[in-house]
């Protein structure tokens, strides 16, 4: 399948600190030809407001000038770079808001933009990316803050030892094409995995192969055993000069979810480019 992405969802909240996401996205609706929501969460700006007298007339304020700066923003986006653009407010927290915006939107991504030192008001400050990941219906991009990334055409396929790991090319064919994207697909095995695992995995890039061939795509396959699988994932697109890593997320269960960080976390946390996590069902 190649279609391109339904609506893509930004949280944004006028400042760096969600700039490169931003510009990110515009550059893919453009070329997915699909449209842009802005969502500004308010209890952040809320945040702000002092507890003393006014703080009503001050709250009622402060939505009306922000609605108003939301609104141009859109309309400006829409009159330089011809795309439709929406905005939209929440008063929820910021997790609720993006999921719920997500949903009566029906986007088919959220580009969100990670921690970083830019400033107060950081969007992700208190809900994990992961969290976003692990409870989105649809993929989530993650963006960091120190490298603006417009298009992608230098991408790290990791392959991992999962039935549904190919599950992620129905997201990621629409980018490769679009892109016209070199394509690393990296085999990563951990030390700990089976013979049947390395079997499969070599079923699975064969299969991701065939696919991306007929779609005209450049490929190049590695692969790499390790005892630390997401390092050697970051590690190799780092090497590589990627532009985007497209991973498969798995998500924790169980009481030891609470004490350990997965895969997903490891190679989110730690990339410095690019993450498109498509949830494995």
């Amino acid at each position: 399948m190649t279609q391109s992405f339904k609506d893509i969802l930004i949280p944004v909240n006028f400042s760096e600190s969600s700039g490169n996401a931003e510009r990110t996205g515009i550059a893919m609706c453009k070329r997915h030809q699909t449209a842009l929501h802005l969502l500004y969460v308010k209890e952040d700006h809320n945040l702000l407001l002092p507890g003393n007298t006014g703080v009503v007339e001050m709250t009622l304020a402060a939505t009306v000038a922000l609605q108003d700066e939301l609104e141009a923003r859109a309309r400006q986006i829409e009159n330089e770079h011809g795309i439709d653009c929406y905005f939209h407010t929440s008063d929820e927290d910021f997790l609720t808001a993006v999921l719920e915006t997500a949903d009566d939107f029906r986007c088919g991504l959220i580009i969100l933009q990670k921690s970083g030192n830019t400033g107060f008001l950081n969007l992700a400050r208190r809900n994990s990316v992961y969290s976003m990941v692990k409870h989105a219906a649809c993929p989530v991009l993650t963006i960091c803050p120190e490298k603006e990334v417009i298009t992608f055409t230098n991408v790290l396929f990791p392959v991992r030892p999962l039935v549904a790991a190919l599950d992620k090319l129905d997201v990621a064919l629409p980018i490769l094409t679009k892109n016209k994207s070199k394509v690393l697909l990296f085999s990563a095995l951990d030390t700990r995995n089976v013979p049947s695992d390395a079997e499969l995995v070599n079923e699975l890039v064969d299969r991701a192969s065939f696919k991306m061939s007929i779609n005209d795509i450049d490929i190049e396959k590695e692969m790499k055993v390790s005892d630390n699988v997401a390092r050697e994932v970051v590690n190799k697109a780092v090497e590589r000069n990627a532009d985007l890593i497209i991973i498969s997320a798995t998500i924790k269960k169980g009481l030891t979810a609470r004490f350990y960080r997965n895969y997903t976390e490891k190679v989110i946390d730690s990339s410095p480019i690019p993450v498109l996590c498509v949830k494995v069902q």
